[in-house]
Protein backbone atom coordinates (compact mmCIF):
# COMPACT_ATOMS: atom_id res chain seq x y z
CA UNK A 1 0.00 0.00 0.00
CA UNK A 2 1.23 3.48 -0.90
CA UNK A 3 0.26 6.91 0.40
CA UNK A 4 -1.08 9.02 -2.45
CA UNK A 5 -0.01 12.63 -2.97
CA UNK A 6 -3.55 13.44 -4.13
CA UNK A 7 -6.87 11.63 -3.90
CA UNK A 8 -8.11 8.61 -1.98
CA UNK A 9 -7.83 5.90 -4.63
CA UNK A 10 -5.51 4.99 -7.47
CA UNK A 11 -4.26 1.73 -8.92
CA UNK A 12 -0.99 -0.09 -9.56
CA UNK A 13 -0.96 -2.65 -12.34
CA UNK A 14 0.82 -6.02 -12.30
CA UNK A 15 3.70 -4.54 -14.31
CA UNK A 16 4.25 -2.00 -11.50
CA UNK A 17 2.98 1.01 -13.42
CA UNK A 18 0.32 3.39 -12.18
CA UNK A 19 -1.83 5.62 -14.36
CA UNK A 20 -1.68 9.33 -13.53
CA UNK A 21 -5.21 9.28 -12.14
CA UNK A 22 -6.59 9.57 -8.60
CA UNK A 23 -10.13 9.58 -7.24
CA UNK A 24 -11.11 11.69 -4.25
CA UNK A 25 -14.27 10.21 -2.69
CA UNK A 26 -16.82 12.43 -0.94
CA UNK A 27 -20.17 11.95 0.73
CA UNK A 28 -22.52 14.94 0.65
CA UNK A 29 -21.49 16.07 4.14
CA UNK A 30 -17.79 15.61 3.24
CA UNK A 31 -18.32 17.68 0.09
CA UNK A 32 -19.87 20.60 1.95
CA UNK A 33 -17.14 20.48 4.59
CA UNK A 34 -14.40 20.36 1.97
CA UNK A 35 -15.85 23.17 -0.13
CA UNK A 36 -16.32 25.45 2.88
CA UNK A 37 -13.97 24.98 5.87
CA UNK A 38 -11.55 22.70 3.97
CA UNK A 39 -11.53 24.63 0.71
CA UNK A 40 -7.98 26.01 1.00
CA UNK A 41 -6.59 22.49 1.53
CA UNK A 42 -8.60 21.10 -1.39
CA UNK A 43 -7.44 23.91 -3.71
CA UNK A 44 -3.86 23.00 -2.79
CA UNK A 45 -4.60 19.35 -3.58
CA UNK A 46 -6.08 20.27 -6.98
CA UNK A 47 -3.06 22.45 -7.77
CA UNK A 48 -0.69 19.66 -6.67
CA UNK A 49 -2.52 17.26 -9.01
CA UNK A 50 -2.28 19.73 -11.87
CA UNK A 51 1.41 20.42 -11.19
CA UNK A 52 2.25 16.69 -11.09
CA UNK A 53 0.08 15.95 -14.14
CA UNK A 54 -2.34 13.70 -12.25
CA UNK A 55 -5.98 13.67 -13.29
CA UNK A 56 -7.95 14.22 -10.11
CA UNK A 57 -11.50 12.92 -10.16
CA UNK A 58 -13.95 13.99 -7.48
CA UNK A 59 -16.25 11.00 -6.96
CA UNK A 60 -19.46 11.98 -5.21
CA UNK A 61 -21.76 9.55 -3.43
CA UNK A 62 -24.70 11.71 -4.50
CA UNK A 63 -26.46 12.79 -7.66
CA UNK A 64 -26.21 16.27 -9.12
CA UNK A 65 -29.81 16.84 -7.99
CA UNK A 66 -28.97 15.92 -4.40
CA UNK A 67 -25.95 18.24 -4.41
CA UNK A 68 -28.14 21.04 -5.81
CA UNK A 69 -30.66 20.53 -2.99
CA UNK A 70 -27.96 21.43 -0.48
CA UNK A 71 -27.78 20.45 3.18
CA UNK A 72 -29.72 22.01 6.04
CA UNK A 73 -26.68 22.56 8.28
CA UNK A 74 -24.67 24.64 5.80
CA UNK A 75 -25.02 28.33 4.96
CA UNK A 76 -23.61 27.40 1.54
CA UNK A 77 -26.65 26.68 -0.66
CA UNK A 78 -26.90 23.89 -3.22
CA UNK A 79 -26.98 26.13 -6.27
CA UNK A 80 -23.74 27.80 -5.17
CA UNK A 81 -22.17 24.35 -4.62
CA UNK A 82 -23.02 23.25 -8.15
CA UNK A 83 -21.59 26.49 -9.56
CA UNK A 84 -18.42 26.02 -7.51
CA UNK A 85 -17.97 22.43 -8.74
CA UNK A 86 -18.44 23.48 -12.37
CA UNK A 87 -15.91 26.30 -11.93
CA UNK A 88 -13.37 23.87 -10.44
CA UNK A 89 -13.82 21.59 -13.44
CA UNK A 90 -12.91 24.48 -15.74
CA UNK A 91 -10.19 26.11 -13.62
CA UNK A 92 -8.35 23.02 -12.33
CA UNK A 93 -9.38 20.28 -14.76
CA UNK A 94 -11.19 18.53 -11.91
CA UNK A 95 -13.55 15.88 -13.17
CA UNK A 96 -16.67 15.42 -11.05
CA UNK A 97 -18.54 12.11 -11.12
CA UNK A 98 -21.99 11.99 -9.54
CA UNK A 99 -23.30 8.64 -8.29
CA UNK A 100 -26.45 7.60 -6.41
CA UNK A 101 -24.63 6.21 -3.39
CA UNK A 102 -21.34 4.84 -2.04
CA UNK A 103 -21.82 1.41 -3.63
CA UNK A 104 -22.41 2.88 -7.07
CA UNK A 105 -19.31 5.06 -6.70
CA UNK A 106 -17.25 2.02 -5.67
CA UNK A 107 -18.48 0.23 -8.79
CA UNK A 108 -17.63 3.25 -10.94
CA UNK A 109 -14.08 3.40 -9.52
CA UNK A 110 -13.50 -0.31 -10.20
CA UNK A 111 -14.90 -0.11 -13.74
CA UNK A 112 -12.97 3.07 -14.54
CA UNK A 113 -9.59 1.75 -13.42
CA UNK A 114 -10.34 -1.59 -15.13
CA UNK A 115 -10.96 0.27 -18.40
CA UNK A 116 -7.66 2.13 -18.04
CA UNK A 117 -5.98 -1.22 -17.39
CA UNK A 118 -7.44 -2.73 -20.55
CA UNK A 119 -6.14 0.22 -22.57
CA UNK A 120 -2.73 -0.09 -20.92
CA UNK A 121 -2.46 -3.81 -21.67
CA UNK A 122 -3.31 -3.17 -25.31
CA UNK A 123 -0.47 -0.63 -25.50
CA UNK A 124 -2.63 2.44 -25.91
CA UNK A 125 -1.69 5.68 -24.12
CA UNK A 126 -3.67 6.89 -21.14
CA UNK A 127 -6.99 7.90 -22.70
CA UNK A 128 -8.06 10.72 -20.40
CA UNK A 129 -8.08 14.08 -22.13
CA UNK A 130 -6.83 16.52 -19.50
CA UNK A 131 -3.38 17.24 -18.06
CA UNK A 132 -2.27 13.68 -17.31
CA UNK A 133 -0.29 11.53 -19.68
CA UNK A 134 0.81 7.94 -19.21
CA UNK A 135 4.50 7.77 -18.28
CA UNK A 136 6.64 6.89 -21.30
Amino acid sequence: MTTLSVGDYSVRFKDGSSPPVAVERKSLSDLYGTMTQGYHRFKEEMQRAKDTKIDLILGLENTLGEVAEGVSYSKFDGSSMVKKLMTLEIRYGLRVVYCRNRLELARWIIEYFSAIGREHVSGLPHPFHSVARWPA
